[in-house]
């Protein structure tokens, strides 16, 4: 399911997301999980540059540095017709987007669930953690399937770390790409 969202892009693509935001860097990390071959160049974007999720940001006006980097450029925005005019005026004709709605729902699903980067979550530190096993285990204990523990376990350590939230970032992709619903 998950995986079809990104079938327009051919294999062993080198690529620019344009998009630095939630939905391109989500795109980063699909592509990471389920397309070992794709090569993700940096980010574009048309207002800013700097570095996200250890991937430089390029503003566009900076594309001809470059151009001999990519094969395509995958928009992530919303603002798909405005960018279309953005790379015309580069002269820029290899490119593609995603389902922006399919994308945005998986976006806003997983910060729900984990809300790891909202300024209102209270993130479990480690001390905390290792001072509260027993009480951790013992909700734990109730739970009835190995699976809801397993959720639980990358539930608490996303929380708590980035590879924790990378871990469930992961699980709840190949989850939600085995279910595969028709959602979208």
């Amino acid at each position: 399911m998950f995986v079809n969202l990104t079938d327009n892009i051919p294999l062993n693509s080198r690529i620019c997301i344009y998009g630095s935001l939630k939905v391109g860097i989500f795109l980063k990390r699909l592509l990471e999980l389920t397309r070992k071959d794709v090569k993700i160049v940096c980010f574009l974007d048309s207002f800013k540059s700097g570095i996200i999720d250890n991937l430089e940001i390029i503003n566009i006006a900076d594309i001809k540095t470059i151009e001999s980097e990519y094969d395509l450029i995958v928009i992530t925005s919303a603002n798909l017709h405005s960018i279309h005019d953005i790379l015309q005026t580069y002269n820029i004709q290899n490119f593609t987007y995603i389902n922006h709605k399919a994308f945005d729902w998986l976006v806003n699903f997983i910060d729900n669930v984990i809300c790891f980067e909202h300024p209102s979550v209270i993130k479990i530190s480690e001390d905390f953690m290792t001072n509260n096993s027993e009480k951790f285990n013992k909700v734990k204990s109730i739970l009835e399937s190995d699976e809801d523990r397993k959720l639980y376990d990358l539930v608490i350590n996303a929380k708590s770390n980035k590879e924790g939230y990378d871990k469930l970032f992961e699980y709840i992709i190949k989850t939600l790409d085995k279910a595969n619903t028709e959602y979208f």
